[in-house]
C-alpha cells in the first residue's frame, strides 16, 4: 500500500490483496471490466486503485478546505435564543441559516491539525476568507488569505463532527462568541473563552 510519511492521504495509490487462501499472492486489478468478474495479477501487472477522500480525513478527522458548517452553541441562559442551534451563514451580511452548503464555509489550514492550530474560514458564498479583523457590534468583513487576519481553533478531546469549538480571532486577540445579533445581520461579538457562547463544528 502507498504511503505519504506513514499515512494514507488524498489520492493515495493503493493495491488490494485477499484474505483467503485463494489467490493470496495476487493483486485485484482495476481493468476488471464491469460485469466481468475480478481479475487478479502481480504487483508488475499495474492497474492499481486510488483512494479518495471526502470531507472526513482517514484518521476519522476532517481534512483541509472541506465544507463546514458552525452551529451556534449559544444558550437561552446566556441570552442568545435567537441564535441558539442555528447556523452561521457566508452570505454578505453574516447572519444565521438553516443547514446549507450554498451558505457553508470551508475550513483551511496546513500541517496537522490539532487543537490551537491556525484556520481560515472560507466563505462559500462569498469567496473570501472571514477576517477575524472585525470590531465589536460592527458588520463582520471579509480579507484574502492572511495569517494576521486568520483564526485559532479549539476543542477537548478528539476532533470529530459536532465537536464542541472556540474560535479564536488572531487581529482580535479574543474568541468569536455565537450570540450575535439576528436583528442586526449577525454583527461581531466577542469575549473569552466560553462553553455558553461557543461553536459546533459539523462536517
Amino acid at each position: 500500500m502507498s504511503r505519504r510519511n506513514g499515512q494514507l492521504s488524498d489520492t493515495t495509490a493503493v493495491r488490494f490483496t485477499p484474505s483467503g487462501q485463494a489467490n493470496r499472492f495476487k493483486f485485484w486489478l482495476s481493468s476488471s471490466p464491469p460485469g466481468g468478474g475480478y481479475k487478479w495479477g502481480t504487483i508488475m501487472s499495474g492497474a492499481t486503485w486510488t483512494i479518495k477522500q471526502s470531507g472526513q480525513s482517514f484518521d476519522g478527522g476532517i481534512r483541509s478546505n472541506a465544507l463546514v458548517f458552525l452551529r451556534s452553541e449559544c444558550s437561552a441562559a446566556a441570552n442568545c435564543a435567537r441564535s441558539q442551534g442555528k447556523y452561521l451563514a457566508s452570505s454578505n451580511p453574516i447572519g444565521f441559516a438553516s443547514k446549507k452548503a450554498s451558505v457553508a464555509w470551508r475550513l483551511v489550514y496546513s500541517g496537522v491539525l490539532k487543537s490551537g492550530a491556525l484556520v481560515y474560514l472560507y466563505g462559500v458564498k462569498q469567496n473570501q476568507y472571514l477576517s477575524s479583523a472585525t470590531a465589536e457590534g460592527a458588520t463582520w468583513t471579509w480579507s484574502g488569505k492572511n495569517a494576521a487576519l486568520a483564526w485559532r481553533l479549539y476543542w477537548e478531546g478528539d476532533l470529530r463532527s459536532s465537536t464542541l469549538v472556540h474560535l479564536y480571532g488572531v487581529a482580535q486577540r479574543k474568541f468569536m462568541h455565537s450570540n450575535q445579533d439576528l436583528r442586526a445581520g449577525g454583527r461581531a461579538s466577542w469575549g473569552g473563552r466560553s462553553n455558553l457562547h461557543a461553536w459546533r463544528l459539523e462536517w
